[in-house]
């Protein structure tokens, strides 16, 4: 069963339980990963949401790429370029159930993190983008909550400005991460961007 057949099955809303219960978690391997994931095929699929084009890739194990831009084309390059591989190809039929839980992300209702990732990424890395996936939407925790959470204050603290090399926009929620002070920090995808996202999650939480 396919990542996207798993969605399917779960029914959207229940895919946690699909998630929690056996799904790959940050699971691309580092030779995997060197190898460009050499001999796989990713799927993907793009969306024109309020924010901007949203492209999600995905293996058979999970989503490996989720990214927010204004250049669908430049997007798709990244992408390709990323995993070396030559077996990418759209589908936007097949991942339908995910481009559908991100559009609603993009909105502030549903919950993204539900989706099965196939990240690559360090230790550390993996212990951030967990305690991450673990911020309510609607809430947001400071750099130093998140070196907390993680188990790592005081001089891990730089390290997660902004959530190391976070492949997965939304999956990954590294919107939700602000300075001590409440002011919003950095973004890969923008600082419009974060500031949408946040702005919409906080509407839906009070709703």
């Amino acid at each position: 069963m396919t990542v996207t057949e798993a969605v399917i099955d779960a029914r959207y809303g229940s895919s946690r339980a699909f998630y929690e219960h056996g799904a790959p978690r940050l699971g691309m391997t580092p030779g995997r990963y060197r190898d460009g994931a050499r001999g796989e095929r990713i799927c993907y699929t793009s969306i024109v949401t309020p924010v901007g084009v949203v492209v999600a890739a995905s293996t058979v194990n999970g989503v490996c790429s989720i990214t927010i831009g204004h250049d669908e084309a430049r997007l798709t390059r990244e992408l390709a370029a990323e995993f070396r591989t030559p077996r990418s190809k759209r589908d936007d039929e097949g991942l339908e159930p995910i481009a559908e839980i991100l559009a609603r992300a993009v909105r502030g209702d549903g919950d993204p993190t539900v989706l099965p990732l196939d990240l690559q990424g360090t230790a550390f890395q993996i212990r951030v983008w967990e305690a991450l996936r673990a911020i309510p939407s609607g809430q947001t925790r400071s750099y130093s909550d998140v070196a907390t959470l993680i188990g790592a204050p005081g001089p891990c603290e730089p390290s997660v400005r902004p959530a190391p090399g976070n492949p997965a926009a939304l999956g990954v929620p590294c919107h939700r991460v602000v300075r001590r002070d409440g002011s919003l920090g950095g973004y890969r995808w923008g600082l419009d961007t974060k500031e949408a996202l946040l702005r919409a999650e906080a509407a839906q939480a009070t709703a």
